[in-house]
């Protein structure tokens, strides 16, 4: 359900029934990058527009968006990128079935069950959080998380730990 007080910050993207929903709500549009061919065809038909380059996950683009309008602190929950007792930590998923199948990965001396879709997005988080002036603290018990932690970066942290406190301050 809509709610008034909002913005609503949307890729083009996004499932037509999406823009039905929305059609009398405060909303700002931008296009994702996806290929050589987007550029063009956004300053064509949509010149004065924001193309974004975030990543393949909702995470990154909502990570892209904050930081196009200055934000540079993060709290990131449900950016696991693994499978938690058989089941995806964020539920089902309406996609393609190609790239989903389960393989396992190892980080930080733990093995997880992932994909190679999830796999690919905790990559592009990796390099999102190695590039970008933010600072990042992630929420959960995942794939994702034991990056962060085997990889040791300044700017990023677990949640409740010495090191979160730092990263935020």
């Amino acid at each position: 359900n809509p709610q008034p007080e909002c913005v609503y910050v949307m890729a083009t993207c996004c499932h037509p029934d999406t823009w039905e929903i929305l059609k009398d709500q405060a909303v700002v549009i931008y296009h994702l990058l996806f290929n050589k061919s987007t550029v063009p065809w956004v300053k064509k038909n949509d010149p004065q527009s924001l193309v974004l380059v975030s990543g393949s996950a909702a995470g990154l683009s909502a990570i892209a968006i904050g930081h196009t309008l200055g934000f540079r602190k993060f709290e990131c929950f449900g950016f696991d990128c693994s499978k938690q007792d058989g089941a995806r930590h964020a539920g089902a998923h309406p996609g393609l079935a190609a790239g989903h199948e389960d393989l396992e990965w190892e980080a930080n001396g733990k093995k997880y069950i992932t994909s190679k879709i999830m796999v690919n997005s905790a990559a592009e988080f990796m390099h999102w959080i190695k590039k970008h002036d933010i600072k990042v603290v992630m929420h959960g018990d995942g794939l994702t998380q034991a990056m962060v932690e085997e990889t040791d970066l300044p700017n990023a942290a677990i949640a409740g730990t010495e090191k979160a406190k730092l990263v935020l301050s």
